[in-house]
């Protein structure tokens, strides 16, 4: 029972977890296509960790073959050598296969190397089975040439365990790597350890937790940059059968997320590991050991095989209603906006049932708003930029009547008796200038109250400065001065009459906003998106 031993009690809770994810259609992804590569790759016993190297068009990878340097090491007839190799892909095809140089590749096993983004530093597992070592090095580009690769230190490769599958993240801060090093959850875990601008290590590595690692192997970590997404390998969590590869997002606020199995077909019933995905999501590597090996009698090993996804698809759906009476309103003009400007902006126009939808491309950030003749625009967002599959976004937005009096504009506060915005007025007037670009159409005076205490002179003339300088103020954040007036009433229009505790000259010292007029929101001579 549990008690006796809860690690194989979790186990099986997980194995029929695994049985339900196969049993789910919805987790084979029919848009993805995983083949295994040809011989250029394939050759000899086993071919594993492709990885990118530099660009989407050079991949480094691990070769087994038994072509060892030394005659002695040849002489104890070891089947096989790993070492690393780069290809390039042409329009031809792949090609250029070189075996990167001595000072990488010894008469030890290479494998699972990591190229700096600005292709200095070269991150690399060395392991060999005499010496009963497995670590991580690293070595340096000077020249166009890599210098003799050195072992991370002792804090990383602890001696008597294993370290391997180094990858780098985007800012080269950080080493994530696999080790069955102890203060984990058992057998190989993932961790990280900082690095510092001369990028040494700094500190002890840091074990990802119990979210990522359990108490079977967690295992070649690969962060996709452009989504911020960690993937890795596992044979602990639910899945189809032997090391399955899994995926989470980094988000700031919330951290990462709970990891999910890739499903099938990049997942299956054999070992899934040294996932690799090119930035744009759609090509990527893997390598499994899924077809049985003919050069090595029967036994499994692994053989590197390529992704092909089709592009992610996003709609955006969504309805707008009148913010007072919640029906649905027909005939609004939405307006998509790219933030980064890559494209030109599009329009929809609700239908009769205040319906809208429409396709997005993927790592776009959009802004959108809603406008109709007689109300006050509304406004939100969609990102498609960190989306690593296709979805349907869903946004409504609510559209209030423009009043026809005034809009007191609450917490614009002036120091007394004079014209000078308090600090705390800029933030409500940021919020100002946020609401006058929604409503770009809108044409509006800004008046100035004040309260009955001093004289109706001054009075008069404090609030035409005031009224002027939160104008001035709106103007400097790109609000055109032809939408705006600026006029002052001194204490002829009070709210309070005969005020005489501090709250009511407070209420009758006001700001307010006035829509005045309203340019036409034309919705037949834009080209509308279908």
């Amino acid at each position: 029972g549990e008690r006796k031993n809860p690690t194989l009690f979790q186990q099986a809770k997980i194995k029929i977890q695994g049985c339900k994810l196969i049993s789910d259609s919805s987790n084979y992804k029919k848009d993805t296509r995983v083949t295994i590569l040809d011989s250029l790759f394939n050759k000899g016993s086993a071919s594993l960790s492709a990885n990118y190297y530099g660009d989407a068009h050079t991949v480094q990878f691990t070769n087994a073959s038994n072509d060892i340097f030394s005659e002695d090491l040849k002489a104890q007839n070891l089947q096989y050598d790993c070492d690393i190799y780069t290809i390039t892909k042409t329009e031809t095809g792949w090609e250029r296969l070189i075996k990167m140089e001595n000072t990488i590749n010894t008469d030890d096993h290479e494998a699972a190397g990591c190229l700096s983004a600005d292709k200095n530093t070269y991150y690399f597992t060395r392991w060999s089975v005499s010496k009963n070592e497995c670590a991580i090095y690293v070595s340096k580009m000077r020249n166009q040439q890599w210098l003799v690769a050195e072992k991370l230190p002792e804090s990383v490769n602890l001696n008597g365990f294993k370290s391997m599958h180094p990858f780098l993240s985007a800012d080269g801060k950080v080493l994530y790597f696999s080790s069955n090093r102890p203060g984990g959850f058992g057998k190989m875990d993932l961790w990280y350890v900082k690095l510092n601008e001369k990028e040494k290590t700094e500190g002890n590595p840091v074990n990802m937790g119990i979210k990522f690692n359990t108490s079977e192997d967690e295992i070649t970590p690969f962060l996709h940059y452009q989504t911020n997404t960690l993937f890795f390998s596992s044979d602990g969590l639910a899945g189809f059968g032997g090391l399955d590869i899994y995926k989470s997002s980094y988000d700031p606020d919330s951290l990462w997320s709970t990891p999910k199995n890739i499903g099938a077909p990049i997942n299956s019933s054999k070992d899934d590991a040294y996932f690799v995905l090119e930035r744009n999501q759609l090509n990527g590597f893997l390598s499994s050991d899924r077809q049985e090996c003919k050069t090595c009698s029967g036994s499994a090993c692994y053989k590197i095989y390529s992704i092909e996804k089709k592009a992610n698809e996003f709609q955006m759906r969504g309805s707008v209603y009148n913010a007072e009476t919640n029906r649905p309103m027909a005939g609004v003009l939405l307006t998509f906006k790219d933030i980064h400007g890559d494209d030109e902006p599009f329009y929809q126009v609700t239908d009769s049932l205040g319906f809208f939808n429409i396709p997005v491309k993927e790592g776009r950030d959009l802004y959108i708003k809603a406008q109709k003749n007689g109300y006050f625009g509304d406004a939100n967002t969609i990102s498609t930029l960190e989306a690593t599959e296709s979805q349907e976004f869903s946004k409504d937005f609510f559209l209030s009547t423009i009043p026809k009096g005034d809009i007191i504009i609450p917490g614009i506060e002036y120091e007394f008796n004079k014209a000078d915005l308090q600090p705390q007025s800029i933030k409500v007037l940021n919020d100002l200038v946020d609401f006058l670009n929604l409503n770009n159409n809108l044409k509006v005076e800004i008046s100035s109250h004040t309260d009955e205490q001093g004289n109706d002179d001054y009075n008069l003339k404090l609030s035409q400065d005031r009224a002027k300088i939160v104008v001035d103020y709106l103007i400097s954040k790109g609000i055109a001065a032809d939408r705006l007036i600026a006029i002052g009433h001194g204490e002829t229009q009070l709210l309070v009459e005969h005020a005489e505790t501090e709250e009511d000259h407070q209420k009758n010292r006001r700001t307010v906003l006035r829509t005045i007029s309203e340019s036409e929101i034309k919705t037949t001579d834009i080209k509308i998106s279908n």
